[in-house]
């Protein structure tokens, strides 16, 4: 899965002129110090995510599955980091000398290549999986069944990445006249990563759709509870809008070879590893990953202190599951604005179940 611009170097260092080798030793040049940049800050997130996981304590199950996915996904980022360096590397030992017969089809390192590119596609996988997770914990229970629509199309992208990675391992001696086109494997995963996100983010756009008026006067963006839905939503907007730019910027051809999804791709890639650490501190003002986010810690019963806008009549059994992404730690202002009188009769409140239901059919 070598790159139009990988192939056109190999057959510049075969023969062609050397000013046609510089502009491409330079575009990867530029992509690795990019990269570079963009994996440091990655890092940066890593050691303050898991420093805060091992802070709040790893007994409880969603820490550690948290813990797991952010190192695992690490794990991939530092790995195809380290086979860019090796690639670059070998670019320039080639640059140098290029009288010499460099990589004729098959080099130890670019036959890599294919692979780390189609296991690099995981990480969007798992991302996706934390946004549907995400979704699910805090939308609307009514809502929550168009989710089989996100994981639909996250399968589907899963299937895809599967299929690839054994096609390129079990196929590695396989004939010239069976290839894949990178470009199309990648835009294809992407498309399907680019639905699931963006059905799973709708979910939740729509949950703040229906409840902003509640949420404009007693949960607003100075609330914890609100802060928590309006950083989900813009999160999952933003990891959309790269998503879909990683996805054109597949078609669009550099002057040199090659597309620019060969700089922006592996950037894209990190910036979808770092999805949960990035959720993980948005929300730790204001929640815990040990238990929901809209139920009381200490009885496991939902508590008087649950934002209303995200209940219904199930409440007891769905609105307060948020499950490792936000917490119990959110302190709802309802005991400042409302009467012990009126919560203990709520067909009289217009913060009931019953007078939240019929505000919805509106």
């Amino acid at each position: 899965m070598a790159s139009p611009a990988q192939r056109s170097f190999v057959s510049v260092a075969a023969g062609d002129s050397l000013k046609d080798v510089v502009p491409i030793v330079i575009q990867f040049v530029f992509g690795l110090v990019a990269q570079t940049f963009v994996f440091g800050a990655y890092t940066l997130l890593i050691c303050l995510s898991t420093r805060m996981l091992r802070k709040r304590g790893l007994k409880a199950w969603d820490n550690r599955a948290m813990l797991m996915i952010i190192l695992f996904m690490y794990l991939l980022a530092a790995g195809y980091w380290a086979s860019t360096i090796a690639f670059t590397a070998d670019l320039l030992r080639a640059h140098v000398n290029v009288t010499a017969v460099f990589i004729t089809g098959r080099d130890e390192i670019i036959q890599w290549l294919p692979l780390f590119n189609a296991i690099a596609l995981i990480n969007f996988i798992i991302s996706d999986g934390v946004v549907i997770w995400k979704a699910r914990a805090i939308c609307q229970h009514q809502l929550k069944k168009y989710l089989w629509i996100s994981m639909g199309f996250l399968v589907l992208a899963a299937i895809a990445v599967v299929l690839t990675i054994s096609f390129i391992m079990v196929l590695e001696n396989r004939p010239e006249s069976v290839s894949l086109d990178p470009r199309l494997v990648q835009a294809f995963v992407l498309g399907l990563s680019l639905l699931s996100t963006l059905s799973a983010t709708a979910l939740l756009v729509v949950t703040a759709r229906r409840n902003q008026p509640i949420s404009s006067m007693d949960f607003g963006k100075d609330t914890k509870s609100g802060q928590v839905l309006t950083m989900a939503t813009t999160v999952g907007l933003i990891y959309s809008l790269l998503t879909l730019l990683a996805l054109i910027s597949a078609f669009i051809s550099l002057p040199h070879g090659g597309v620019l999804a060969e700089i922006y791709y592996p950037i894209s890639f990190y910036i979808a590893s770092a999805y949960p650490p990035i959720m993980v501190l948005l929300i730790e003002t204001s929640c815990s990953l040990t238990e929901t986010s809209f139920s009381d810690s200490a009885s496991g019963q939902p508590s008087s202190n649950c934002p209303t806008q995200f209940r219904s009549r199930n409440a007891s059994q769905t609105l307060c599951q948020i499950d490792s992404i936000i917490g119990p730690d959110i302190i709802h202002p309802l005991a400042k604005t409302v009467s012990a009188s009126s919560i203990s009769t709520p067909n009289h409140s217009r913060f009931s179940d019953n007078s939240l239901d019929s505000r919805r059919i509106v």
